[in-house]
């Protein structure tokens, strides 16, 4: 029996298999575990400077 929210037959959904998921497909994050788009680690070399300097140059470097 499907269940019923507010008067409404709401619709069981069924998570899609890992190789057909559209947000895993377009490069997305996915929140389903266990697929390819919820893996968020960086990929790559570069991963920024260490501190960043402000900006030296203001309009109102009294105001703060």
């Amino acid at each position: 029996m499907p269940r019923r929210k507010y008067g409404r037959l709401t619709k069981v959904v069924e998570l899609p298999p890992k190789d057909n998921c559209s947000r895993c497909r377009s490069g997305k994050h996915c929140p389903l575990p266990g697929h390819s788009g919820n893996i968020v680690a960086p990929d790559r070399e570069w991963q920024g400077p260490e501190a960043v300097d402000k900006r030296s140059n203001k309009k109102n470097p009294a105001k703060k």
